[in-house]
């Protein structure tokens, strides 16, 4: 995950503020951990503390209150690893559980969640015009393998080669 602020680029609505940020992927270390860990084939659960995966800086949910400069090894003891994000699918979808109430209440978050310039992309990713049908979309069950859309904006797996690691 990454987040990015534009300094006064957009008032807060809510008090938490967090509509002005721009979140989105990112892969750690440039892909160098994708890299690292594709080579143990298979999930794997690490410990962090006093290695590279914990030196790194601190990415996660709560990176936009983090502590300039703090590690991921301040912040958590270990690492889960599944697969390379690009690897990763989507949870299977069960259309049931998404009443209508809730289709409204996923548009009403997706507003707040992304600015009018990232709905507008994703939606086109996905070959819809409007919210109500991405909705529609993202809920509808199908059979075939799912990517998790979010990898497609992570980069390449090696950038750290690239930049020095």
């Amino acid at each position: 995950m990454r987040a990015r602020r534009e300094p006064g680029s957009v008032e807060a609505r809510t008090g938490a503020g967090m509509e002005q940020y721009e979140f989105g992927w990112a892969r750690p270390a440039r892909g160098l951990w994708d890299a690292a860990l594709r080579q143990h084939g298979q999930p794997v659960a690490i410990d962090i503390a006093g290695n590279l995966f914990g030196a790194h800086s601190y990415i996660g949910n709560s990176m936009v209150r983090a502590a300039p400069g703090q590690t991921l090894a301040e912040a958590y003891d270990g690492m889960i690893f599944l697969a390379p994000i690009d690897e990763l699918e989507k949870t299977a979808t069960v259309d049931f559980i998404y009443t209508p109430a809730y289709r409204h209440e996923l548009e009403r978050r997706l507003k707040i969640m992304m600015n009018e310039e990232q709905l507008a992309a994703t939606m086109e990713r996905v070959e819809v015009d409007n919210l109500t049908a991405y909705v529609e979309w993202m809920v509808t069950p199908s059979g075939d393998r799912q990517p998790l859309p979010q990898s497609a904006a992570t980069g390449p797996e090696t950038a750290w080669k690239d930049h020095g690691g």
